[in-house]
């Protein structure tokens, strides 16, 4: 990609290349820590760091989706706002770093499309790893045939074109409910989406690592013949978002 100057405007001007980017090994890194936990186990650990981080209504667009992980890669539309769409996605794709998930604020609009499969396939050329629309998405079979996941509110045939208009790129945003700034860390599955504020990272995936450990240790309880209403009382399982916090949590499985 190459940066010009238009009039006083910067202007990303699109280079595409013909492999799709290598993903780079801190992205590897990451992707690993996640491995063994989904997002309800990330959702109880935002909880109990008394942190708003789930996302509301926003699910996969098409059966089987991968579940996602990476930094935010932010735009925004507002139907006040001027910019071609269309271009605007494709300058906010051309700054996207392998391991990056587009996260799309669309206001929650199910009546245009927020991202399509052109979109999709330059993402994806750029090492973007899916995106997370707060809106609806249409050409989700052209993403589902390219192995490309995409989360949202439903599909839509409706263009985006002349509809509404592009604000920016790797600004601050809100999809369900919940703030998202660029670089934050997302996660989505088929139980839904949730955020880590970037710099909460280490203790958000520690809680939830020991959130998966505690449902390990009452489901190997049970298994070994002991009541489920005691297994909960010994463990203490109800309690364990207003008794636990990330700076006094028990050992449990590393994080990394």
């Amino acid at each position: 990609m190459l940066q010009s100057n238009d009039g006083g405007r910067s202007v990303v001007k699109w280079q595409m290349s013909s492999r799709i980017q290598e993903v780079p090994r801190q992205v590897d890194e990451l992707q690993r820590r996640f491995q063994d936990i989904n997002t309800c186990d990330v959702s109880d650990a935002l909880d109990s760091m008394g942190l708003q981080g789930q996302v509301h209504g926003l699910v996969p667009l098409w059966p089987g989706a991968p579940p996602l992980v990476g930094p935010a890669l932010t735009m925004k539309l507002h139907p006040q706002a001027k910019y071609s769409t269309v271009i605007g996605t494709l300058e906010g794709i051309a700054v996207g770093k392998p391991g990056d998930v587009i996260v799309f604020d669309n206001d929650g609009r199910t009546d245009i499309n927020t991202f399509g499969s052109i979109a999709a396939y330059c993402a994806r050329k750029q090492g973007i790893v899916g995106c997370i629309t707060d809106g609806a998405s249409r050409d989700v079979d052209g993403m589902q045939e390219e192995g490309f996941p995409i989360y949202g509110r439903g599909a839509v045939t409706t263009s985006v074109r002349d509809r509404t208009g592009f604000v920016g790129y790797q600004v601050p945003v809100r999809i369900g409910g919940v703030d998202v700034n660029p670089g934050d860390i997302v996660m989505a599955d088929v139980n839904g989406v949730v955020v880590i504020p970037a710099e909460r990272l280490d203790e958000a995936l520690r809680m939830a690592h020991f959130f998966r450990e505690m449902e390990r240790r009452v489901k190997a309880a049970v298994d070994a013949g002991g009541s489920p209403v005691e297994v909960h009382e010994n463990l203490k399982y109800d309690r364990l978002f207003s008794d636990i916090r990330a700076a006094e949590m028990p050992d449990s499985q590393p994080a990394g």
